[in-house]
């Protein structure tokens, strides 16, 4: 079943007229890369592309990147400076399903291009356009939202790696999705991030995060298997009219709670957690759970009281801006 979404969603969608390919080669790329409607873009085995500042690549269909292990893909920047990261690649109604295999994609800073608004706010963005990503890396970002995300888009993540993360790593919105196999470490937010999603994350590894290493909101759905979370802020959390169940986990000394369930936006629902098979490490506090929410662990039920969740939030991007800039909090 796990593919069922992107058949689904290529079902009726017509095959790209034609690629553009990139023969294998270290090449240079000083300005912005559009590939029109009806086209895709293909990479093959140990290609290397170096962008220039800012340059962002689009494409209107979809992607196909044949890295191999021993002949990955990389995207990289071109100069040595964090101000010369480049801005990263957003696919655009593809219709059909994108692959990228064993590709690195690092040093990224964001995108920007007219019309897109906030939907395509990331480095590596699929905009109604389902895709699959494994092997892959995604590294070294800054000054953006989010490292990879789907946005009306059937995703498979399988066996890829996040690390240097200044902000979220995974994110999705109005998808579905299957994600395993795959680490998170030094993430500067969420490892995973889910919203209006339905998704099934096995066999992760997350590792000094400043948020959640699994969050689920606005109406999410989340089967968590297999989790060993180290020194995240929040291990799993559930908010927003959200829904988790969540098996074999490990938590080890996060900052506030190792589970949570709360409500974050007001217009939405209280949220549940249902976790068994769980251990703590060094934890001082396993669940915090507001007023409204609840969480069943090990087949206890433990309802939420007065929590002041804004107030968790304030101190806690205070902690975050304060580590950013090397200066204590007051």
């Amino acid at each position: 079943e796990r593919a069922q979404a992107m058949l689904a969603a290529e079902k009726n969608a017509a095959a790209p007229v034609g690629w553009f390919s990139v023969q294998r080669g270290d090449w240079m790329v000083t300005s912005n890369l559009v590939i029109p409607q009806g086209y895709g873009l293909r990479i093959g085995p140990g290609t290397t592309l170096r962008f220039g500042k800012g340059v962002i690549v689009v494409v209107y269909g979809p992607l196909l990147f044949e890295g191999e292990a021993e002949a990955p893909i990389l995207l990289t920047r071109q100069g040595a400076a964090d101000t010369d990261n480049w801005g990263g690649v957003g696919i655009m109604e593809a219709g059909v399903a994108s692959e990228v295999r064993h590709t690195t994609v690092e040093y990224t800073a964001g995108m920007a291009w007219p019309g897109w608004g906030t939907a395509m706010t990331g480095d590596f963005v699929f905009f109604k356009s389902p895709g699959r990503v494994m092997s892959s890396r995604f590294q070294h970002t800054k000054n953006t939202n989010e490292a990879l995300k789907f946005v009306i888009s059937p995703f498979e993540l399988l066996d890829s790696s996040f690390e240097d993360i200044e902000f979220d790593a995974f994110d999705t919105d109005f998808s579905s999705g299957w994600i395993e196999g795959c680490t998170f470490s030094n993430i500067g937010g969420d490892a995973i991030d889910l919203s209006i999603t339905p998704a099934v994350v096995r066999h992760i590894v997350v590792s000094d995060l400043e948020d959640k290493g699994v969050s689920a909101g606005e109406g999410a759905e989340a089967y968590i298997e297999d989790l060993v979370a180290t020194r995240p802020y929040f291990g799993i959390a559930s908010k927003d009219s959200s829904r988790i169940l969540a098996h074999n986990i490990k938590i080890t000394r996060p900052v506030i709670a190792g589970l949570a369930a709360f409500t974050k936006k007001p217009e939405y629902g209280p949220a549940s957690l249902i976790a068994y098979d769980v251990e703590f490490d060094n934890v001082e506090r396993p669940t915090l759970v507001q007023t409204g929410n609840w969480i069943d662990l090990e087949g206890k039920r433990i309802w939420g009281g007065n929590v002041d969740i804004e107030g968790i939030y304030l101190k806690f991007a205070a902690q975050v801006k304060a580590r950013r800039s090397g200066v204590p909090p007051q």
